[in-house]
């Protein structure tokens, strides 16, 4: 094992440190850790009006009046729902910091930006919630890097400076005067990318991306080969920053729901269900966050690392994997990018082919989606056997992440050795 491990960490240190040095890739992941505290709480919103307990929920209504989830709702919609916008704001401003600007101004302008390119609600003005949380994020990732290396540009270029006839006593309004032209330019160029997107009969970017996700998985098929494709699919789109299951759920939702249709009236023998993928394979959500949690408490050397371990536990058990993948981070981390695909990829094989040879009963029932492991098996199958191929799963997917773990706080050790060495 420590050898293997050691091999792992030597292949991977080159591409970890290029990945740390480049300054978009460090903005991003950097941009997602100062978010934390909102994922936090929303994730803990989420949990709180969605446990899958008649008795907690009937308990809830009788104490707070059947709107008692308004108030998870209310704080779910200051967190959840905005996070592309106040994702598109941290990344910028941690780019721009990493050119030594000031920050603020230039964020401020990639939160503009990200406005100007948002589709329009139909019959009125508005910003429409189905594109800014996590279906929007990749989209923010690119009008925020996009944003500030224009913003950045115009501004070195320090043209408010060589204005002789312009005096400023307050550093603070020159540094706002000087901010005008950058940010000037970026609109512009983003107000004009938006016209040309609408000429081509687009809505807008956001509207681009969705139309080549549906057109890669629309022929999906009750296969193995269709159902990997969108185990893959889902958890390469979370690694730059698309909520994959938010942005293929809706595609593949009418296709899904008619091959569990078609298992529970005996008309088919479909696989590929949505009930079948949450239970068997999204284990604490994507990329079977509970296995990575679990493997967290099994690396001894104390780190951050175990924090969001402690963090993460309990959402996890209710398949709710937001405050690890953003702060471990997962995204953009090419480290965990190969257990997080890889573990899926194993516990989709495992469970579709003990399914295709009988061991395991098809999943002919539906449950809610917080519903934690194991009781999950159990309802799908109705089957103990599939409680039994849940354990198997997360087994596997606890050893896979537990090699990632100790290679990633190994590559961090040699990344914080190096950097006392350079300054000394």
């Amino acid at each position: 094992m420590r050898y293997m491990i050691k091999a792992i960490t030597n292949f991977l240190y080159p591409v970890v440190k290029f990945s740390y040095r480049q300054k978009h890739l460090h903005a991003i992941r950097v941009g997602f850790v100062n978010i934390l505290p909102l994922v936090l709480i929303g994730a803990i919103v989420t949990l709180v009006n969605n446990l899958p307990l008649p008795f907690y929920q009937e308990f809830m209504s009788s104490i707070f009046t059947p709107e008692w989830k308004t108030f998870g709702g209310n704080i779910w919609n200051g967190t959840f729902a905005i996070l592309s916008f106040v994702a598109a704001f941290s990344i910028s401003s941690s780019l721009a910091k990493s050119y030594k600007i000031d920050s603020m101004f230039a964020s401020i302008t990639a939160f503009s930006a990200l406005i100007i390119v948002f589709p329009g609600m139909e019959g009125g003005w508005g910003i429409p919630f189905a594109w800014s949380g996590f279906n929007g994020l990749f989209v923010a990732i690119i009008v925020a890097l996009g944003s500030t290396e224009i913003f950045v540009r115009i501004y070195k270029m320090k043209i408010v400076e060589k204005l002789k006839f312009l005096h400023f006593d307050n550093s603070r309004v020159l540094k706002a005067f000087e901010s005008f032209l950058p940010c000037f330019a970026v609109l512009i160029f983003f107000s004009l990318l938006t016209i040309v997107i609408k000429a081509l009969d687009f809505n807008s970017l956001h509207q681009i991306i969705f139309i080549g996700l549906q057109k890669m998985v629309l022929g999906v098929g009750s296969t193995y080969i269709g159902g990997l494709f969108v185990v893959i699919l889902t958890h390469l789109l979370w690694f730059i920053g698309i909520h994959g299951g938010n942005s293929l759920g809706p595609i593949l939702e009418s296709k899904l729901s008619q091959f569990l249709f078609d298992n529970i009236t005996s008309a088919g023998h479909n696989i590929l269900t949505k009930p079948f993928l949450d239970a068997f394979i999204y284990m604490g959500g994507a990329g079977m966050i509970l296995a990575l949690v679990i493997a967290i408490f099994f690396v001894r050397r104390k780190t951050y690392i175990k924090s969001i371990g402690y963090l993460g536990l309990l959402p996890a058990l209710f398949n709710t994997s937001e405050i690890v993948t953003f702060g471990f981070p997962i995204i953009f981390n090419f480290v965990m990018l190969i257990p997080f695909v890889l573990v899926p990829i194993l516990a989709y094989t495992i469970s579709y082919f003990v399914t295709v040879i009988g061991v395991m009963p098809v999943v002919t029932q539906g449950f809610i989606w917080t519903t934690p492991p194991l009781i999950s098996g159990y309802i799908a199958t109705g089957s103990f056997v599939g409680v039994f191929v849940q354990i198997v799963n997360l087994a596997i997917g606890v050893f896979v992440y537990y090699i990632f773990v100790r290679v990633k706080v190994e590559i961090d050790i040699r990344m914080e050795t190096e950097k006392s060495l350079n300054k000394q």
